[in-house]
C-alpha cells in the first residue's frame, strides 16, 4: 500500500476555499484593527480589501 493517499479534486477545492476564507477574514481583522486605530480611512480599507478579495479569485 502506498503510503499517500491522493486528495479528491472536491477534497482540494475545499481546502482551497478554507484557505481563502481563512485569510479573508484575518485581513479584514487587519483592516479592521488599523481602521479603528486611526491608521487608515475607512474609504482605503474597503478599497485595499476589494483589491485583495479580487487578487485572491485568480
Amino acid at each position: 500500500m502506498s503510503d499517500s493517499i491522493q486528495d479528491s479534486p472536491i477534497q482540494r477545492a475545499k481546502r482551497r476555499m478554507d484557505e481563502v476564507k481563512r485569510r479573508e477574514a484575518e485581513l479584514m481583522a487587519y483592516l479592521t484593527q488599523r481602521t479603528a486605530q486611526g491608521k487608515l480611512s475607512e474609504e482605503d480599507a474597503k478599497r485595499i480589501a476589494a483589491t485583495l478579495m479580487e487578487m485572491m479569485k485568480q
